[in-house]
This record gives structure tokens, sequence and C-alpha cells, in this order.
């Protein structure tokens, strides 16, 4: 399974491991700003996920680092990998 994931995210995002990382990086700093920059009243906002209902923003953040924490943990998988793996891609 953490080989197809791999895999999927090299050969679809046509990105290798460093520029991955680059990715998650720029990402979580757009986070970190749009939430630093939001007033109060912004922080009360909801939206609603197919499965776990409505959510206020503090409840979304906490569902994206859990989401990003896996995709972390793939990449640390990726870099435990063969670099035979690795080289391939």
């Amino acid at each position: 399974m953490l080989q197809k994931t791999i895999r999927y995210l090299i050969i679809i995002w046509k990105k290798n491991l460093p520029e991955l990382f680059t990715i998650l990086n720029y990402d979580r700093a757009t986070l970190i700003t749009n939430l630093q920059n939001i007033n109060e009243e912004q922080f009360k906002r909801t939206g609603k996920h197919l499965k776990f209902g409505t959510l206020n923003i503090a409840q979304w953040t906490d569902m994206f680092l859990l989401h990003e924490a896996h995709h972390l943990w793939t990449m640390f998988g990726l870099i435990n990998t063969s670099s035979s793996f690795c080289n391939g891609y």
C-alpha cells in the first residue's frame, strides 16, 4: 500500500521527494499565514464535510493536520525504502 501511494505521488504529480517536501512546506506556510490573518468572526465560520458534518475552522485545521501527518508518514516511508526504488522515479 505504501509503495502504491508513493508511486501515485511521484508519477501523477511528477515530483521527486525533495519537490514533494517543498510543496508540503509551502502549503504549511500558506495555511499558517491564512490562519494568522483571519479575524474572530471569520474564525467562527463553518463548513460541511461529507463524512464528519459541520466543522468550524479549528476543527477543519485539526482534520487537515491529521491528514497531512498521514502524508508525512508516507514520505518518510519513501525515505526508508530501498534506494533502487527511489532512483527509479
